[in-house]
């Protein structure tokens, strides 16, 4: 009876071909656009805190307010 050794198999090396390529770059941009993301949402967040924003705003809500106040009750103002 002849015994066979087993010897552990290779790996298969992965073939270079342009899928295998275009796979890896759409994972690397897809990592960099949630990165993206999140930055321009920090972005944003940091835009609207600013002075001008805020008081753009205030004022619209208030000339609103004054605007809908002279609506309905044109006499006191």
């Amino acid at each position: 009876m002849v015994c066979f050794q087993k010897f552990p198999r290779k790996k298969k090396k992965e073939k270079k071909t342009l899928v295998s390529f275009f796979f890896f770059f759409l994972k690397k941009n897809y990592k960099k656009k949630i990165k993206k993301r999140k930055n321009l949402m920090k972005y944003f967040t940091t835009y609207l805190s600013t002075a001008p924003v805020i008081a753009l705003i205030w004022f619209t809500f208030t000339a609103g307010l004054l605007i809908e106040a002279n609506r309905f009750f044109p006499d006191p103002l």
